[in-house]
């Protein structure tokens, strides 16, 4: 995967009913590529993506390197830990919220002071 020409998947793509996985995949696999132009799979939200199935960047790097099917990548981190449908959902909802408080900082209009 390329990611210098264009973004991963969208935030809100699922994967084994859990949002970020299959955007943190595609990041993964560019980063291993050498093509992840400005994304990072090392940090930011694909931090919580780790640390919801029990694992860290460098072992989902080879997870990621020894399944080339998203289906593949998702068996191998549930069978480190599979997060239970109670923490998927809060999982998924915590990265609803930082989306839209994202989006809102930065849309969001400030007064401006008269002079």
């Amino acid at each position: 995967m390329d990611l210098r020409d264009g973004p991963p998947r969208s935030p809100y793509a699922t994967l084994g009913g859990v949002q970020f996985l299959p955007r943190t995949i595609d990041k993964m696999r560019a980063e291993i590529a050498g093509l992840q132009g400005a994304y990072t799979a090392s940090t930011g939200y694909s931090k919580q993506v780790y640390k919801l199935f029990g694992t860290d960047a460098s072992s989902f790097a080879s997870i990621v390197r020894d399944n080339p099917t998203d289906d593949g990548v998702l068996a191998a981190l549930c069978a480190i830990r599979t997060p239970t449908d109670a923490e998927v959902a809060r999982f998924n909802g915590s990265l609803i919220t930082k989306i839209v408080n994202f989006v809102v900082s930065r849309t969001e209009t400030r007064p401006t002071t008269a002079p």
